[in-house]
């Protein structure tokens, strides 16, 4: 049936996709709160850790490299696999084992609803970094903090990264937008 629309943007999504996508729009995710990255090693590096996400709870750390996912070294797996892992139902179990600091370490995670943040605002010199990972009902919100407490630690410019954003959530970039441009047209659709 989809495809006799001849709309490539269509798609059919199931009951549980269609939860997901609902829960991301509002700033919410189901998973273990880790972004990971394939290391020379062979094993996964842990690149970025949710706030408040299991992983984070956990204690598991940026830099701690995975070589383990329930039992299975990692080094046998591809990128694809991996990521297919470290996703799960809402109240599953997955464990990973990790080295930090050349010593193994093993924790049992469970797949939570837990908010995932819309933005990370690290300053560098005098330049607020700001990265958007998703645009969400939370979103300008979180910007608008962003900016204030950049200021306040002397920020004097920004820097905006919206790379590996794929949210079509159209009316919270305006709202984001509007943060920055006081004054006229600041979308087109």
């Amino acid at each position: 049936y989809i495809n006799s629309l001849n709309d490539s943007e269509a798609k059919y999504y199931t009951a549980s996709e269609v939860t997901a996508l609902q829960n991301l729009s509002k700033g919410k995710l189901i998973g273990i709160g880790i972004e990971v990255q394939k290391d020379i090693s062979g094993y996964y590096k842990i690149v970025n850790i949710d706030a408040d996400s299991p992983a984070d709870i956990a204690e598991m750390a940026k830099e701690d490299m995975i070589t383990h996912i329930n039992n299975i070294s990692v080094m046998t797996l591809n990128t694809q696999q991996v990521r297919e892992m470290l996703t799960g139902t809402e109240g599953t179990t997955v464990t990973i084992n990790y080295l930090r600091n050349s010593e193994e370490q093993v924790t049992e995670l469970v797949f939570s609803l837990y908010d995932m943040p819309s933005v990370s605002y690290p300053l560098e010199d005098t330049v607020g970094y700001i990265k958007m990972t998703t645009l969400s009902e939370n979103t300008a919100a979180d910007m608008e903090y962003a900016v204030k407490n950049l200021i306040s630690q002397g920020a004097t410019s920004f820097a905006i990264d919206v790379r590996s954003n794929s949210s079509k959530e159209y009316s919270c970039a305006a709202e984001v937008a509007d943060i920055f441009v006081k004054e006229g047209t600041t979308m087109y659709a």
